[in-house]
């Protein structure tokens, strides 16, 4: 309650305007930040201001309101652009920390000699106290778990899913021993398709934001042409820059470019580590529906719901003389009577997309699993950790093979009902491991994980293609409509304007 209460301090407009909090919390990020930086930024946006009113000829009151406006803003831009530093740094040694764990690891095997040798690596910094903590947890603690609760020291510092995996296995091999190589090889991989796809997301981001920027200034510069236009052809009877609608609209216009650049500035200081899942029991909720769910019964009584209303229509349409309820009433039950089958594949199409994006960062899971386990256990043992949308298949994939344990059904049967030919080839691959009827079991383990890591790179784009397209879309399209809104007013206005004055002159 306490940590929530403190969050919405920080984002209240007021907390900031104290430098002392501005200030403390760029501290905190492990920078210095001096009042009088701070002063310098604040006449920039200041003078930035002032152009614009002069710019658009905004009467006294337009200046105060921008002025504020942008004020309130500023201490919000100044944090989050060394908030956006300080997540990149996070992001920059959570990938590190990874790596060289592996590394040492497998030249040690030990987990308290690889964090003695990678917390020499960390420059002074939150990483490298991080890794000096839990060292010094494993060397005062005399306890079975110490070196577990050891590295939930860092987990809890840099939450993540990468470091979570990482820790599980380095805990199995430490306790159950195992060979370790293709483990390591596999996590290795995973870790450079995450920091390649992640660096790749922030330039785009980048890229984003300066394609924003570029929008907000060509919207700005075209909205001046209809204040100007009287003054380059010398025709006064066009001249709105003084009317209140026109003045008004340009203010509000402002206002709302300001608002769009801070949240176009705030995309870019996001917690990269941050990897948010669907909700379990929403998204089982969700898959039960789409298995179970009996389209033709549910057309039925959609069917009859529709037949209803039509009826009800028609009654309505000879009470009142006019066809329009029963028009309106016969279209509404033409969609009702589709919705069935669109919702089934609504909700397919959306469980479709999350299984190509998890599936496989769970067969990352399965292989880390299988240094000490057998297939089918390896599939059991990542049920509690397996992304929310593969939970469903892994339970029936475990009552499955407990029937009938050599069976190739529980394979042949794993997802499905998504026909998706990726995970039928990765199943069939493992049932031919777990029954040892392939010709090299070595062999074609290697070959899973040299699909799985196409198809997770490919997911890892897919992901962030979904969200630059959306932030695309949006920081060209919101200064573009707004313009358009405002050259709509200043048009209206320039029109009224002149006809009156030309009855006039007559």
């Amino acid at each position: 309650m306490k940590k929530r209460k403190n969050k919405e301090n920080k984002e209240s407009r007021l907390y900031y305007l104290n430098h002392k909090n501005l200030i403390g919390e760029i501290e905190n990020y492990g920078y210095v930040f001096k009042f009088r930086k701070l002063l310098f930024t604040y006449l920039c946006v200041l003078a930035g201001c002032i152009l614009a009113g002069l710019l658009y000829k905004l009467p006294l009151y337009g200046y105060v309101v921008i002025i504020v406006f942008a004020l309130l803003q500023t201490p919000f831009l100044v944090r989050n652009y060394y908030k956006s530093l300080y997540e990149q740094r996070r992001f920059s040694d959570a990938s590190k920390y990874v790596e060289r764990m592996l590394y040492y690891f497998k030249a040690k095997g030990k987990v308290l000699d690889a964090l003695n040798d990678v917390e020499k690596v960390f420059p002074e910094g939150r990483m490298k106290d991080c890794i000096g903590n839990a060292v010094r947890h494993i060397q005062d603690t005399v306890d079975e778990n110490a070196v577990k609760d050891a590295l939930e020291i860092i987990e809890q510092e840099y939450s993540c899913r990468r470091i979570k995996r990482l820790h599980t296995f380095l805990l199995q091999i430490e306790n159950d021993g195992g060979d370790m190589d293709m483990g390591v090889e596999t996590l290795l991989r995973d870790r450079q398709i995450w920091t390649d796809t992640k660096v790749m997301f922030q330039k785009q981001k980048r890229n984003v934001k300066i394609l924003g920027m570029i929008s907000l200034t060509l919207s700005f510069a075209m909205c001046l042409i209809t204040l100007y236009i009287p003054m380059m052809f010398n025709i006064e009877m066009l001249d709105i820059s003084t009317n209140n609608l026109v003045q008004i609209s340009a203010v509000i216009m402002i206002l709302y470019f300001l608002r769009v650049y801070s949240g176009l500035d705030k995309k870019l200081c996001i917690n990269w580590l941050d990897e948010k899942e669907a909700e379990v029991d929403k998204i089982k909720k969700m898959y039960e529906m789409y298995i179970h769910y009996d389209v033709r019964k549910q057309g039925r009584k959609f069917f009859l719901y529709s037949a209803v209303l039509v009826i009800f229509g028609l009654i309505l349409a000879v009470i009142l003389h006019t066809p329009a309820p029963l028009v309106i009433s016969g279209i509404v039950a033409l969609l009702l009577v589709n919705y069935p089958s669109f919702n089934q594949k609504t909700v397919g199409r959306y469980l479709k997309k999350q299984i190509k994006n998890e599936f496989p960062t769970w067969v990352v899971q399965v292989s880390l699993q299988m240094q000490n386990n057998n297939v089918v256990m390896s599939i059991a043992r990542t049920l509690e950790t397996a992304p929310a949308v593969l939970q469903p298949a892994i339970e029936k994939f475990i009552e499955q093979t407990e029937a009938s344990p050599e069976d190739v059904e529980p394979f042949n049967n794993f997802l499905s009902e998504f026909n998706l030919n990726e995970i039928s080839e990765v199943m069939s691959t493992l049932y031919s491991i777990s029954s040892g009827t392939g010709a090299d079991m070595q062999t074609e383990f290697k070959e899973i994980l040299k699909r799985n890591n196409d198809m997770l790179e490919k997911a890892e784009n897919r992901k962030n293609d979904d969200k630059i397209v959306v932030m695309k879309n949006m920081s060209v399209s919101k200064p573009a409509i707004a313009a358009g809104f405002k050259l709509l007013v200043d048009m209206t206005v320039m029109m009224i304007s002149f006809f009156a004055k030309s009855m006039e002159m007559f």
